[in-house]
């Protein structure tokens, strides 16, 4: 993760967290260190320790609030002896206004309490980003595969919820005061009100504890089928084209709709637990409040205890209500649920990598070698004591993924299953001509391949930052966001010198002449606003500006018409001149422009290697152009 030098976001935020500046290539350092929180408990104890900032001064605020509302009933009880049942008026004014002020400084210890919803908004940030974090990272995720819309679940929904939990603590030593501020006030005016309470409480409390248990069990099946249903969703609206245009949509509607009916289920059973509970502590509470205001009357009556003291106990047992009820059910539930929710966090942020990423490695460098090829240099300097040259560091120390000078890397592929090999030189630019599961099995192998070489070096033994330094594999599927078609091109890379050129090879510029706003015309969601083609030139124009000397196309302009794909492999012959290329293609015009061309057959078979031109005499060859 790239730190940022300076801090941007101040421990004791008084109103809104600085951002830093859309130039500022930094991150902020995470404000809720999750490396050994394992599971939810943990990480709310995490963020109780990290947030203290903004959890300590909502704590002492609610600890205030609650000694005026016990305060204020005991007020206006001296004032109903003291003045009323007296007759002293200038008593009862000055009772009154006691609890005029009691009432303002009331008011402002809300106010202050408010800073610890500004810790919890915080907290959701910064959790937020580490889970984004997690799931863009470049070992990725291992373990039971994902949906899109469980990830999202996680990011949005699990990472909101846990922060609430900054909610449910501050107001913990609150409640705490109200109970045993209210048995204090209770004993100096009666023992017998101080027993009732002492036996009744602890029972309460007990109830509580117990019933919650439920409620979590409840709450973690409610968070993975509501999951479930995210998941399926954004399945099926990102696959929307393909369903209507196979009119598949009452199969997809049916397949929601069971999935969907699992998470009713699972919401209904929840909203049961909680009903159940939620009700018998009400019932509970309202008894001890009865109870208590009973007791209190007898008292009154049996001449023990004042009018206004009376009036006091009745305020007590109504300043107890809502403590008791927070304790066992707001608190409690909220608790519940953002341990649920922090679990499953904490499998998120736990999860396996899906392969293993060496922190303790340098970057490789790239080295010349007179043959025009390179070679990984694995010392922690490289020559000459340069340090990693295939990574630079800008001005402020951070790391860029954009390589500094072009050299060629030397790949050499082989599959398993099917079983195949292929070499490609230095430099060369390499069509392939095969069917589809070759040409994947082909780019996974280079990806994740155990027995590809990289420059003579095991992929298996570089870490996706070393291999991504060589080698790009662009996805078969373009995938745009709701962006400017810049920002998509650009997706982060600082190589401007390099726009114009990309957009020229992939055959936008005309294009882009033509847009509103020009390069800052927005594509849509997932590029709605263009078209199939246009939106396959901006994957290739990405991935032109984006690769390093190794470059894997698979199908680029199968959407695009044969005029415009003439001119793109023109233009991307040029700018790739000299660097390692492989396009897998059945485009006449992108293979006429290869080096060479490798035919492989259903069997995975290596059938010929040849120019275009030379191939073109063999019948499988052309039957399997476009």
């Amino acid at each position: 993760m790239i730190r940022s030098p300076h801090r941007s976001w101040h421990p004791r935020i008084r109103w809104l967290p600085r951002i830093p500046g859309q130039t500022s290539p930094a991150i902020d350092d995470p404000l809720i260190d999750t490396s050994q929180t394992h599971d939810g408990r943990a990480l709310i104890r995490r963020m109780a320790h990290d947030g203290r900032h903004w959890l300590r001064p909502g704590s002492i605020a609610s600890a205030l609030v609650s000694l005026v509302n016990i305060g204020v009933p005991m007020a206006l009880g001296r004032a109903i002896d003291d003045g009323v049942v007296a007759g002293d008026a200038t008593a009862l004014a000055g009772w009154l206004a006691l609890v005029a002020l009691a009432y303002v400084v009331r008011a402002a210890a809300q106010t202050a309490r408010m800073q610890t919803n500004v810790g919890a908004a915080v907290s959701e940030h910064d959790l937020r980003v580490q889970a984004l974090e997690r799931i863009i990272a470049p070992e990725g995720i291992g373990g039971p595969p994902r949906l899109p819309g469980d990830l999202l679940s996680v990011l949005v929904t699990d990472v909101r919820t846990v922060s609430r939990s900054f909610i449910a603590l501050a107001s913990i030593p609150g409640n705490v005061v109200t109970l045993f501020g209210s048995l204090i006030a209770m004993a100096l005016i009666n023992g017998w009100l101080v027993l009732a309470t002492v036996c009744t409480i602890p029972l309460l409390i007990l109830l509580s504890v117990k019933g919650v248990a439920p409620v979590k069990r409840s709450t973690r099946r409610e968070r993975r089928a509501e999951a479930a249903v995210a998941g399926s969703a954004a399945d099926l609206t990102s696959g929307l084209r393909v369903i209507q245009g196979l009119s598949a949509s009452r199969r997809a509607t049916v397949r929601f709709r069971v999935v969907s009916r699992e998470g009713l289920a699972a919401t209904l059973r929840t909203r049961r637990v909680k009903g159940v509970y939620t009700g018998t502590v009400n019932a509970s509470v309202g008894v001890f409040i009865t109870v208590l205001t009973v007791l209190a009357g007898w008292l009154t009556l049996d001449g023990r205890i004042s009018v206004g003291s009376l009036v006091t106990v009745v305020g007590l047992a109504q300043t107890l209500g809502p403590p008791l009820r927070a304790l066992g059910v707001d608190t409690a539930t909220m608790l519940a649920n953002a341990h649920a929710s922090g679990d499953r966090f904490c499998e998120l942020h736990d999860s396996p990598v899906a392969w293993q990423v060496h922190p303790d490695d340098e970057h490789p460098t790239s080295t010349d070698h007179p043959d025009g090829s390179s070679r990984i240099d694995e010392s922690p300097g490289g020559q000459g004591g340069e340090g990693p040259r295939s990574h630079p560091t800008h001005p402020d120390g951070t790391y860029s993924d954009d390589p500094p000078r072009r050299t060629p890397v030397h790949l050499h592929v082989q599959v398993e299953d099917p079983s195949l090999q292929l070499d490609v030189p230095p430099g060369a630019h390499l069509g392939i001509v095969a069917p589809q599961q070759v040409c994947d099995a082909l780019a996974q192998a280079i990806v994740h391949g155990s027995h590809t070489l990289l420059n003579g070096v095991p992929a298996s033994q570089l870490s996706p930052a070393r291999k991504r330094a060589l080698v790009l594999v662009a996805p078969r599927s373009p995938e745009l966001f709701d962006d400017t078609v810049q920002a998509n091109i650009m997706l982060g890379s600082t190589r401007d010198d390099m726009l114009d050129a990309v957009v020229r090879a992939a055959a936008l510029d005309t294009t882009i002449a033509e847009l509103p706003h020009g390069l800052q015309t927005g594509v849509g969601e997932g590029g709605r606003h263009v078209s199939g083609g246009q939106r396959q030139r901006l994957a290739l124009a990405r991935a032109l500006i984006h690769a390093p000397d190794g470059l894997v196309l698979i199908d680029p302009t199968t959407s695009i018409d044969a005029a415009t794909t003439a001119a793109i492999a023109e233009r991307m012959g040029e700018l790739r001149a000299g660097r390692t290329t492989l396009i897998a293609t059945t485009s006449p015009a992108l293979l006429d422009r290869m080096d060479e061309v490798v035919l492989f057959d259903d069997a995975s078979h290596l059938v010929a290697r040849a120019p275009h031109r030379e191939l073109l005499g063999h019948d499988g060859y052309r039957e399997m152009l476009s």
